[in-house]
């Protein structure tokens, strides 16, 4: 319940600057380019066949990460209240956690490291003006997660078929810097076990960025 009363709250956060907006007299057009750079704050799936393939159990496993998150985006057509917006985004961010000691004094247990990294082209869809609106946005990409073990690296992973969709909102608290969020799934392709390479079901992750945006 209070996982859901949370994203209640952070989705109304972002679309709050939608009926302020409509309030304000400045009537520009939103655009007609933006660029993003946020930190990006990812929260990994910690499932018990993905454990098993590399040794170790699930509460070794990382949920939460950090990492750095960019795109850039321009705005070339307009319907009414709704401005399409073209571009593309790209997300690198890691996380590790090592087990404690099963008995005082003895020694910590291994360290596992997951990496999720990939780029995407997007499409969106704004609503506000020129100072500041939120939007709506997806595309389709690859994407790499690599989960390991520290004391037994992977020699290499494959990227992998990514569908990234999500919301998010500016505000310019000056004429060229804004601040940016964005909440953002992605659903990632299953990857398949070969040689060298463990097997990893489909999963979905959520990403939250925050950081600021320069026209």
């Amino acid at each position: 319940m209070r996982m859901i009363q949370d994203r209640v709250v952070v989705i109304a956060l972002f679309l709050l600057p939608v009926p302020l907006l409509a309030q304000a007299p400045v009537n520009e057009r939103i655009g007609p380019y933006v660029i993003d750079a946020r930190g990006a704050f990812p929260g990994f799936k910690a499932i018990p066949s993905v454990a098993t393939a590399i040794g170790t159990v699930t509460t070794n496993l990382p949920t939460r990460g950090f990492g750095v998150a960019g795109g850039a985006h321009f705005y070339p057509l307009r319907w009414g209240k709704v401005t399409l917006g073209l571009g593309g985004e790209a997300v690198a961010s890691r996380g590790s956690r090592t087990l404690d000691p099963t008995t005082e004094g003895g020694p910590t247990g291994p360290t596992v490291n997951t990496r999720f990294s990939g780029y995407s082209p997007q499409v969106s869809f704004n609503f506000g003006t020129h100072e500041g609106w939120s939007y709506v946005s997806g595309g389709v990409g690859q994407s790499t997660l690599r989960i390991e073990r520290a004391d037994a690296p992977l020699e290499t992973v494959p990227r992998r078929k990514t569908i990234n969709y999500g919301f998010g909102a500016r505000w310019f608290a000056s004429r060229r810097v804004a601040v940016s969020l964005d909440a953002r799934w992605y659903a990632v392709a299953p990857q398949f076990a070969s040689t060298g390479v463990p097997a990893q079901p489909r999963m979905t992750l959520l990403v939250f960025n925050g950081g600021i945006a320069i026209r």
